[in-house]
């Protein structure tokens, strides 16, 4: 009996270690996302078709994903679950992705335009939660956290649409339609769900 603990005690702190190392390399790839997120948020709120182009495909680099699977492989409890959510809301946002919902936004002669597509504003706001998701992941990846927050607030996902210089006062759908989701406490994709949002 005194071997298996002792066995079992030395593969945690072997995950531990490996999870330490890891986690110093978290930083570059969470922020890899995060500048994704925003220069799509960008390009969905302007409704720029020239930039559409240049974000057909928006995709992580091979090396961030990699850090980010093996965080998962030696983290636990929820800072492994809240690592993995970032994956497969990166996997489904791409699935997704609909270059059509950055053309014609802008109609001739207007400074603003009103978000009215409900795709548009859903992928506004998966979006806005998956650039949330990342920034709540840093204090953890700096090691100034033991763990990740288990959710993120309705708050997150407006500093996250504002960051990248968004006047969201602007776009009263957008604003209508998180409150709606805040509300029902669905900010972020529910995988457990029948339908998730």
């Amino acid at each position: 009996r005194d071997q298996i603990q002792e066995n079992s005690n030395r593969e945690n702190q072997r995950k531990l270690e490996a999870l330490r190392a890891e986690r110093a390399l978290l930083p570059e790839a969470i922020s890899e996302v995060i500048r994704i997120s925003r220069k799509v948020i960008v390009g969905l709120f302007r409704g720029d078709a020239s930039l559409s182009a240049a974000i057909e495909l928006p995709a992580i680099s091979r090396d961030g994903r990699e850090t980010i699977k093996r965080c998962i492989q030696y983290a636990d409890g929820t800072t492994g679950d809240r690592l993995t959510q970032i994956l497969r809301v990166l996997q489904v946002l791409e699935a997704r992705f609909e270059s059509s919902f950055f053309e014609d936004a802008l109609p001739d002669g207007d400074v603003t335009w009103e978000v009215c597509d409900y795709n548009r504003v859903r992928a506004i706001i998966d979006w806005a939660a998956l650039d949330a998701t990342c920034a709540s992941i840093f204090d953890f990846a700096r090691g100034a956290a033991a763990e990740i927050p288990s959710q993120i607030q309705k708050n997150h996902l407006y500093t996250a649409i504002i960051a990248p210089g968004v006047h969201i006062e602007n776009y009263p759908r957008v604003v209508e339609i998180l409150e709606e989701r805040a509300e029902r406490g669905v900010l972020e994709m529910n995988f457990r769900s029948p339908r998730f949002e």
